[in-house]
Formats: C-alpha cells, structure tokens, sequence
C-alpha cells in the first residue's frame, strides 16, 4: 500500500492522475533474465559476504532482489550443485521416480544428489518437449484402413457348407396358412 501512495503521489507531481499510478502499481515486474556477468558477479559478491545476508549480496546488484539472489544461487550457481548433463540411467530413474511419486519434484530431487527441484521439473519438461517435436518430425503413418462401420465386408468362405441340400425335396414342405 505504501508503494501504491508513493506512486501516486510521484504521479501527481508528474501531472499524471492517481489512476494511472494505481495501474503502474499493479503491473507485474518485468521478468528479467540473469547474464554471465551478473552470475559472475552473483558469485563473487558470495564469496564477499556469505549466504547469510541476502539483503546486502542485493544491494550491489543493479537489477536483482534478494530473493532473485537467493534463488539463482541455491537453484543454479552453488557449487554442490550437479548441473552437467542428464545421463540415460539418471532420465529413467526421474521417468521411474515420476511413475512412483507424480511431479513431487521436491521429493524426486532427494533421488538425485546434487540436483535441485529446477533441475528436476526442467529436465522432465525438456524431455516432454523433445518428445512432442520427435512426434511431430515422425511422418504420420496411416493405419489400416478399416472396414465401414467395424464390419469385414469379404464374403466367408461356404464351399461345403451346404452340402446335401440338392437332396432334399422342398416340395414336401408346404405351408398352410388357412389350417
């Protein structure tokens, strides 16, 4: 609330009306990706200050919070975390793991040492994506066609079948309706 009345209030200094500051106040922040020179930095101001103190490690960055540094730390940059490629037996054991728990990618990440939930839930999202473009490059092979409405239209085979009816006599089977 207090950002909201700031805003208006640099607003009202700007000649713009308190509406316009409400809706600026609203807006999501723009998301922002990290570059390697604000990782390096990320890295170097941790090994300044610690893991303790967020708010400072922030304070010397230009663009992120603590939060944001928080996270790109605990989630990318440590060095205990494992963030070389996924190997074949590490993919089925998440593919296995994700049978077995869902997508409790907190409770999957206990599985792999030294990866993370991001590491996790982003490995089975690129394998899915892969998956769905190998799918679509696959040329559509057409199925059987199959028989109108289910049923095989080809004659059975009868030779045999009606063996020994030119023997009977259908003369001797005469109906009567009036009886």
């Amino acid at each position: 609330m207090r950002n909201l009345l700031k805003l208006a209030g640099i607003a009202l200094l700007l000649g713009h009306a308190c509406q316009d500051a409400a809706v600026l106040a609203s807006a999501p922040p723009e998301r922002t990706r990290w570059t390697p020179v604000e990782d390096a930095q990320l890295r170097q101001l941790v090994a300044e200050f610690g893991t303790d103190n967020w708010e400072n490690v922030a304070s010397h960055m230009s663009r992120m919070d603590a939060r944001q540094c928080r996270d790109r730390w605990r989630c990318y940059l440590s060095p205990s975390i494992n963030n070389r490629p996924w190997s074949e037996e590490e993919k089925n054991l998440l593919l296995q793991k994700i049978d077995q728990y869902g997508h409790k990618f907190g409770k999957i990440a206990q599985f792999f040492p030294g990866r993370t939930y991001e590491n996790v839930r982003n490995c089975l999202i690129v394998m899915k994506n892969r998956e769905a473009s190998e799918q679509q490059a696959r040329p559509q092979q057409r199925p059987q066609q199959q028989p109108l409405g289910g049923i095989d239209h080809t004659p059975p085979d009868c030779t045999g079948l009606f063996n020994g009816c030119e023997q009977i006599n259908w003369a001797d089977f005469s109906i009567s309706i009036l009886d």
